[in-house]
């Protein structure tokens, strides 16, 4: 990577806001497995506002739970001490990257969003293809939203370098990852992973935003990867959120092998995931 570009990369990330306090503490409890979850829940108390969106999240149509939530400990007993973290960190997350000033520079930054949040769905239904246990299910739905941070924070904070990098993989017909690297000497993933670092995310989150295109690369989280993996790839050939005309990047039958999927089974399960996107977009909004 050029000198010049790496200190404007650097800048860039140092310019996005740090987690919020309450965020940090999520962070570090979500790495922390033995962590109770009296103290997740103390936690997201302490902000009202991350309270109120997980509150209006888990009331939302993409939980379709039967009654009204009221209370954090009620959604705890209903939803799972797993589920109820996995809420709020996507939360505090999303409002810190939303929160990110940018110049979109022609670049669809909602479409793309729309595009992370159709993996997120799509990942859940790789997951239960895959058998994950239920109980870690909804982690693969935070692992599918995050997983292309690093290209959203191309797109808000180096919108000009990125748009040369859309219109050459376009009007060549090259993989956007080849075209990043020749032009940028540094792939989108490389930069979510800086980001990742910078936010101290769990392994597992961390590992999905920089091994999604290589996840053989990855050694300890692997498989998570090569589910969201397989997701994304099938959420793009059915042109779910931002493509912009770019080539489908090749799923190489190792990745599959790695995930434990029944492909075509899944394609099948895709079926519904048009439906599923649509009750889960109040993730994605302002």
């Amino acid at each position: 990577m050029s000198e010049q570009f790496k200190l404007k990369v650097t800048s860039a990330i140092e310019k996005v806001p740090s987690l919020p306090l309450t965020a940090l503490k999520i962070v570090k409890l979500a790495n922390d497995i033995n962590s109770p979850p009296k103290d997740m829940l103390d936690t997201i108390k302490m902000d009202p506002m991350i309270t109120a969106k997980v509150l209006k999240l888990i009331n939302s149509s993409y939980f379709g739970l039967s009654q009204q939530v009221t209370d954090l400990r009620q959604a705890l007993v209903m939803l799972g001490a797993n589920t109820v973290k996995n809420i709020a960190l996507a939360s505090a997350l999303l409002s810190t990257m939303r929160s990110t000033s940018s110049i979109s520079g022609g670049l669809d930054q909602d479409a793309l969003w729309l595009r992370s949040l159709a993996t997120a769905c799509g990942a859940k239904l790789a997951a239960k293809n895959a058998g994950v246990p239920r109980a870690q299910i909804e982690e693969f739905f935070l692992l599918g939203l995050l997983h292309d941070c690093g290209r959203i924070f191309c797109f808000q904070m180096l919108p000009q370098e990125y748009m040369a990098v859309l219109i050459k993989a376009q009007k060549e017909q090259l993989p956007l990852s080849e075209v990043e690297l020749s032009e940028l000497e540094m792939r989108s993933p490389q930069i979510g992973g800086l980001l990742a670092e910078r936010w101290q995310l769990p392994g597992n989150i961390h590992d999905a935003i920089l091994y999604h295109e290589n996840p053989l690369e990855s050694k300890e989280h692997g498989r998570e990867v090569a589910i969201v993996t397989v997701a994304r790839h099938l959420v793009q050939s059915l042109n779910l959120g931002w493509n912009d005309g770019l080539l489908l990047p090749v799923l190489q039958p190792e990745v599959i092998a790695k995930s434990g999927i029944d492909f075509e089974r899944l394609r099948g399960d895709f079926s519904v995931i048009r439906d599923e996107v649509e009750k889960a977009k109040m993730f994605i909004q302002r």
